[in-house]
């Protein structure tokens, strides 16, 4: 099991041999009507949500960007979904990508805030694919996956998983994320005040 510097240094080995040079998206949703307030500033462990996700994705090294129209508190570049896009999920992804041509971009929802650094580096370490996913008890993790330009073809997609009967799609099983020493904690999404509090006694707060 690699540790963060050793995928540091995989992840510039790789750009510097091919190129493929990837980014990421922190997705923030707004007002949520089952947390009852904006998650992106919902509190956990003694930070807002979109803080700790913001940290894990900053500490792997690579560049990292707000999607949405405020940086919900982490001080990162925020971008917000360009007009001619239907708003969500798909309008993030595909307005990123369009800022970085030729670039890959792993999408990390606000509301996981135990997504750990290795396993986004191990997602940009994947070999390449139109969208690079995590399979969890049967359920891609779409907001926790890797993006490719093919998908700016379908803009017009109205969610996240209508994306992967679009492109080529590559399916991380959990025999193989589990190796990279990772539990499911990076995929957990909490929607309810009551999911941060299951979260806490499973886990303890968050770290890096």
């Amino acid at each position: 099991m690699a540790d963060l510097v050793s995928l540091r240094d995989q992840y510039e080995a790789q750009l510097a041999a091919n190129g493929r040079r990837v980014c990421i998206g922190v997705l923030t949703g707004g007002q949520s009507t089952r947390m009852g307030r904006d998650k992106a500033t919902a509190p956990i462990g003694g930070k807002p949500m979109a803080v700790w996700v913001a940290q894990a994705c900053e500490a792997t090294g690579l560049e990292t960007v707000v999607l949405g129209p405020t940086d919900a508190g982490t001080g990162l570049e925020c971008l917000a979904d360009d007009d001619d896009v239907a708003p969500g999920p798909v309008a993030g992804i595909v307005t990123l990508l369009r800022s970085r041509p030729s670039q890959q971009a792993i999408l990390i929802a606000t509301d996981q805030p135990f997504v750990r650094p290795e396993t986004i580096l191990h997602l940009a370490l994947e070999p390449t694919a139109d969208i690079v996913v995590p399979v969890d008890d049967g359920y891609p993790q779409v907001t926790c996956a890797r993006y490719g330009p093919a998908v700016l073809e379908h803009g017009d997609a109205w969610r996240l998983r209508a994306l992967l009967d679009l492109v080529e799609v590559a399916r991380v099983a959990p025999e193989q994320w589990r190796t990279w020493g990772e539990d499911g904690r990076s995929f957990r999404s909490l929607d309810r005040p009551e999911d941060i509090a299951e979260a806490l006694v499973d886990y303890g707060p968050p770290t890096l």
